[in-house]
Formats: structure tokens, sequence, C-alpha cells
């Protein structure tokens, strides 16, 4: 994993954590359209917060935004997945059950064989 460099301070070393939490979205967000996470799968909070120099609440804040967005799915005891990554070819090249693999569906119904 890539080391990211981490959200700076105000100049008095504070930053409110709604936008650190901004700003830990915005990097992720790029990560994840850069491709960062090819398996789908986004580390634990806590190692994205000692990645990113910040809280793992800042970091929570941060994914609920992407989640809200759509970009990730959070599930309890699975952990944080890119919602694209379920179907990586595509909703178009899923077939419904029972379609021969070719993409032949067959004769309609009413039609001859």
């Amino acid at each position: 994993m890539d080391k990211v460099t981490a959200v700076p301070a105000l100049a008095d070393g504070r930053r409110p954590r709604a936008d650190r939490a901004r700003q830990v979205a915005d990097l992720l967000r790029g990560e994840i359209a850069h491709g960062r996470f090819g398996g789908g799968r986004l580390p634990l909070d806590a190692a994205l917060a000692r990645e990113f120099g910040t809280s793992r609440n800042t970091v929570r804040d941060a994914l609920d935004l992407l989640r809200d967005e759509g970009l990730i799915e959070r599930c309890p005891d699975v952990g944080t997945t890119v919602s694209g990554e379920r179907y990586p070819r595509g909703l178009q090249d899923l077939q419904p059950e029972g379609d021969p693999p070719d993409g032949h569906a067959g004769p309609r119904h009413g039609e001859a064989a």
C-alpha cells in the first residue's frame, strides 16, 4: 500500500473534523478512481487513520461521505468495499439465469425453434 500524504492541519495544529473528513474523502475518492483498491476492499479504518495521520472517527466520517455518494459500501463484520467492484465488467455483461453462454436466448415466445 502506497503511503499517502497526511491531511494538513491548520496553523495552530488543529483542523475541524468535518474539514479533515472531506479532505480524506477527496483523497480516497481519487485513489478509488485510480484503482488503488484493485481487489475492491479498502483497508480497516484504523489503518486508514494511521495512513492519513488522523483519527478513526475522521476516517469513518469520510467513509460515510463516500457511502452517501454510492462510491463504497460499508458492512459490519465484512468491511468497506468499492461499490463498482461487484460487477467489474458492467451490468450489460450479465445474463439472466438459463441463457446460454453465447448470449443467444433461443426463440422468443411464439416463434418457431
